[in-house]
């Protein structure tokens, strides 16, 4: 019965999401109908003004007292900031913060990286809650999140586990979105919608309503629509290394290339021939090949007594003794599947988005109801074997035709969210915050039309903070969190089992403030428990596989400290220790079979050890003037590191075997950004920045395997960079416009092999927006640009560099506008 209901509860949402987005696009797409409703039902209601809502364009001015305010490794993106990037992905909309980049696994899919971690050392919150995606097991998972609702991203830079857990080892990334209305408005309605296409055969389309209803309650409606159907590239789309005779086995198998090769025996630079393998050659019983003829020896032994091996007519002598014996002759090198020269492969994407919710407000108290709906279908840039078919012959009638399907992942996802406050600023308990959401996702990785792995996760999370202020120089905050997960797989090919996940922490922060000197201190303890669900058929692979897949108790503590000294109110320094300690994921722990979106055959270890993290950090900044500068150096020291290694074999499908191993690691870089602010006519505003950032992920075990299969550093690394970026306003125009120079990598791992450095590149890109008003109302229009020197950019870090680069020229139209009906 129960199941019965379950299934009802998920027709009737899945139909009613649809339902609400095929009227959200039907809005979109008669927006100057619209339009002119809107208009006549302002002149009919002659007693509502319309008001300008657009804001002035003003560039952000930099307070060196702000900034001190905030935690090391802590800034803020606002939501023109998000609005202006145009970005599809999260990844993308944070990739020009120093020391983020993007994962960039395909047109639409990419989280972000904090100084090359990812995956499930960054946490992805929303109003501090943890926001359930899968991209942390796999990252053709995109993590689906509306941009256009965003009040803003908090980014935490390094370990920020005393307030979100473990997982938040490397980095968080907060996404206050706006469902829940934060305040009232100052108009009784506000409409807000925009559309935008590009030359890539995309378009996007966003409706956003929100309003008052009498003075205590707030509301809000909206959505967004996003189609991708064709993304242009600059040239191939496999780097030309791949199709070199050259090429090593790991390469060959990641570029997804077949070659067509025999090994041929250098016959010179042997001196004899063996005549008992001359004898015995046609005999099938001796299983003897041409090559086994050649030899080195000069006798050989028969009944007791030694003969002297015939003359290699062949040889050549005074050769050198350290040639190799055999070399690779290559017929031919094929691609799995045919690639178009200038598109990517496999990059369709669409996704579509409603939210809802209500606030009401009895200061100091206010609670308020969420609810969103996602819904996402995208494509992989590779490709893989279910099954094989009948063999078909090459030039010496042992190639197999095979039969690789397209990987693509689809996404469903349901979130409620209910939180409460209460706000006094001036009094002993300055707040009280308690927030819940429950999130259901259906995530579904295809060959094809084969749904190979599908997972249906149930997460509930409820965290309650508490901030005190007992004197004027310490204020305190503490708080509990509750997270419970329910994975469910399914699946002919799934490589997780059905598991379940409790997380349990208890936190405490204190800050003291005497005159310029602040002093931060932070405590946690997490309980964590990880177990297999009923197998329900599932068989893990060969290998480790998971082991027994045992049950997992975790006891967890974080630790922070940071010291912060500001000068005149011009200048700053800032010190930060922290002890951070992380759980292994479920993938890590049960992991087995082929994983079909990393394209190779993953193996957990139910036996691993929690990470510990020793990490330092040191800033320094300034603010003189107009110009404000600003730069930090790190250093983190990893016991027990989990990642992915190579064993150097592979089985069926042609992928390689990984392993979840643990092994010391270190981690530095640095990274500085430096800004000037001025005017120019008429008080006009104008701004140039710029910044740089380097990484570096070291090799520290004395693990003779792990040098062996991984060498002196982590493969994947992102590449080091610099890039300026200028803004200026004049009246009713703003034009922007960045320059991103990114590295060839020096600091290269091994993939078994050494691995190849990516090329150089630079991007650069510009906005141009403009206000003006039509009948009454006012619009903003812009035009965009990503790439436009339409380089092949394969960034260092992405897995999928060898299948594709990132996006060639795109220019984009959009237009904006607002609606603001007074009281």
């Amino acid at each position: 019965m129960q199941l019965c209901c379950n299934n009802y509860f998920n027709f009737i949402f899945l139909h009613l999401l649809k339902s609400l987005l095929m009227l959200l696009k039907t809005l979109l797409s008669s927006f100057c109908i619209l339009v002119s409703i809107l208009n006549g039902a302002v002149i009919f209601a002659q007693d509502k003004n319309l008001k300008d809502s657009l804001k002035e364009i003003k560039l952000t001015e930099i307070i060196i007292q702000e900034t001190v305010r905030q935690q090391l490794g802590q800034s803020t993106l606002n939501a023109n900031t998000l609005t202006g990037s145009q970005a599809s992905s999260l990844g993308a909309a944070l990739n020009r913060m120093p020391g983020v980049q993007q994962t960039a696994y395909g047109a639409t899919s990419s989280a972000p990286m904090i100084r090359s971690l990812s995956g499930n050392r960054v946490k992805i919150l929303q109003n501090g809650l943890s926001f359930h995606e899968l991209s942390g097991i796999s990252p053709n998972f995109s993590i689906a999140v509306d941009l256009g609702n965003m009040a803003s991203i908090e980014m935490h830079k390094g370990s920020s586990t005393v307030l979100y857990g473990g997982q938040a080892i490397g980095g968080a990334v907060n996404l206050r979105e706006q469902s829940i209305p934060a305040h009232l408005l100052p108009e009784k309605t506000r409409l807000t919608v925009g559309a935008e296409m590009n030359n890539h055969w995309g378009h996007r389309q966003t409706l956003s309503v929100s309003g008052n209803m009498g003075k205590r309650w707030a509301w809000n409606l909206g959505g967004f629509n996003q189609q991708q159907a064709l993304v242009r590239i600059p040239g191939d789309s496999k780097p030309a290394f791949v199709y070199q005779s050259d090429i090593d086995a790991m390469t060959e198998v990641a570029a997804q290339v077949h070659v067509d090769a025999h090994w041929v025996l250098d016959k010179s630079l042997f001196p004899y021939l063996s005549k008992l393998a001359m004898e015995r050659l046609d005999d099938p019983k001796w299983g003897l090949t041409a090559d086994d003829v050649y030899t080195f020896d000069r006798y050989y032994m028969l009944a007791g007594k030694a003969y002297e091996n015939p003359v290699n007519k062949d040889y050549i002598a005074g050769q050198d003794g350290n040639l190799p014996l055999s070399h690779r002759v290559v017929y031919g090198i094929h691609d799995y599947v045919p690639v178009e020269k200038g598109k990517m492969p496999n990059n369709h994407a669409s996704s579509r988005a409603i939210h809802a919710g209500f606030s009401y407000f009895l200061k100091p108290i206010r609670f308020g109801f969420g609810y969103q709906a996602n819904e996402g279908d995208y494509g992989i840039p590779g490709v893989a074997m279910l099954k094989k078919l009948e063999h078909s012959h090459n030039h010496n009638g042992s190639m197999p035709a095979l039969h690789y399907d397209p990987i693509n992942s689809q996404a469903l996802a349901h979130r409620l969210q209910a939180d409460a406050s209460y706000i006094q600023e001036d009094k002993l308990l300055k707040e009280v915050l308690i927030r819940y959401a429950y999130h259901y996702g259906d995530d579904r990785e295809l060959l094809g039309i084969y749904r190979v792995n599908k997972f249906n996760s149930h997460q509930q999370a409820l965290r309650t903070e508490i901030n005190l202020q007992p004197l004027v120089f310490w204020q305190v905050k503490f708080g509990w969190e509750e997270t419970a997960l329910n994975l469910l797989s399914d699946g002919v090919k799934r490589y997780l089992p059905s598991a379940h996940s409790r997380e349990t922490g208890i936190f405490s922060m204190q800050h003291l403030q005497w005159k310029n000197l602040s002093l931060d201190l932070g405590y946690r303890h997490d309980w964590l428990a990880r177990k297999v669900l009923k197998a329900d058929g599932y068989q893990p692979g060969r290998g480790l596989a998971g082991g027994n897949l045992n049950k997992r108790n975790f006891s967890l503590q974080q630790f922070s400290s940071e010291i912060s000294y500001t000068c005149f109110e011009k200048a700053y320094i800032k010190g930060k220790y922290s002890h951070a300690e992380r759980a292994p994921a479920l993938n890590e722990l049960y992991a087995g079979n082929d994983h079909f979106a990393l394209m190779i055959e993953e193996n957990g270890n139910d036996k691993l050890n929690p990470e510990r993290l020793r990490a330092y950090e040191l800033a320094l900044g300034a603010a003189v003037g107009q110009l404000s500068l600003a730069s930090n150096v790190y250093l983190n020291n990893y016991q027990d590191y989990l990642y992915l290694g190579h064993t150097g074999m592979a089985r069926s499908g042609g992928f390689p075997i990984k392993e979840w191993r643990a092994a010391a690691t270190t981690l530095k870089g640095m990274e500085a950004e430096i800004t000037y602010q001025s005017t120019w006519l008429k008080q006009q505003p104008w701004q140039i920045s710029g910044f740089m950032d380097l990484v570096k992920n070291i090799n520290s075990d004395s693990n003779a395997m792990r040098r062996w299969s991984d060498g002196d550093y982590m493969p994947n690394l992102p590449s080091s960079r610099y890039g300026v970026s200028a803004q200026a306003a004049y009246h009713k125009l703003l034009l922007q416009i960045s320059v991103d120079k990114y590295l060839k990598q020096k600091y290269l791992g091994k993939q078994i092999n050494p691995e190849p450095a990516m090329p150089a590149y630079t991007l650069v890109a510009a906005r141009l927006e403009m206000q003006f008003t039509w009948k009454g109302y006012k619009l903003l229009s812009y035009v965009s640009g990503n790439n436009l020197l339409n380089m092949e950019a394969r960034p260092q870090q992405s897995l999928m560099k060898y299948l594709t680069p990132l996006a060639g020229r795109c220019v984009a139209l959009g237009m904006r506008c607002n609606f603001c009906i007074s009281h």
